[in-house]
């Protein structure tokens, strides 16, 4: 966890050479998600942009049951041949959350448009 600017983030493992950086959303079970690049040693993403229900900082965890070609599980945002998926939007409807998603690269610019 470091901090920055009075407020708290936490950090995962590296994915990719991507950290996911996650900052709380004050009174919401949500988190913002951003994005740290260990290669380029900058913050791609701000934590401030997209959204998450996954507190799990881990790169992954054996209940998914989803290794990574590398052998890694996989964790929800963590970058995968180059990519991830990040939620833009949460929704309740008539089968609970769901949400509008994206696809970002590396630069953190977006693949499929915004939703």
């Amino acid at each position: 966890m470091y901090m920055m600017k009075k407020e708290l983030f936490r950090v995962s493992l590296p994915s990719e050479g991507m950290c996911r950086v996650f900052n709380d959303i004050p009174g919401s079970d949500y988190s913002y998600l951003g994005y740290w690049n260990l290669e380029q040693n900058k913050e791609v993403v701000k934590p401030n942009k997209y959204i998450t229900l996954e507190k799990n900082f881990r790169i992954g965890a054996p209940e998914t049951g989803k290794k990574k070609p590398e052998g890694d599980y996989i964790a929800i945002h963590d970058f995968i041949e180059s990519y991830a998926m990040v939620f833009t939007e949460a929704r309740t409807d008539i089968s609970g959350n769901s949400y509008m998603a994206t696809i970002i690269d590396k630069n953190g610019k977006y693949i499929l448009g915004k939703s």
